[in-house]
């Protein structure tokens, strides 16, 4: 759990909010219509529903492939753009 909770920590540093703020800001998220988002994520990880990374990593890969599926390609596209930024953080932690 120590991991997942850090690779979420990371996701919502303020050094990523000007990509990463549609994802884990759950009022920018409703807006745009993600759902789910990261802030979703997290509340089902401190709710006990992920006991190992793998179901942890496939939720959060979904927030992006939905976002990818709803608004297109990142070349296309500036929300899906500022998704595969932080799409890349994740994958990198």
């Amino acid at each position: 759990m120590q991991s997942m909770l850090r690779i979420l920590y990371e996701l919502f540093q303020k050094k990523h909010e000007s990509y990463g703020a549609p994802f884990t800001n759950s009022e920018e998220a409703t807006a745009l219509d993600l759902q789910p988002c990261l802030v979703d994520v997290r509340r089902s990880l401190v709710a006990g529903e992920y006991t190992s990374i793998g179901p942890f990593a496939v939720a959060v890969r979904d927030v992006f492939a939905r976002c990818y599926a709803q608004y297109g390609h990142p070349d296309r596209n500036a929300l899906s753009k500022r998704c595969e930024r932080i799409d890349a953080v994740f994958e990198q932690n």
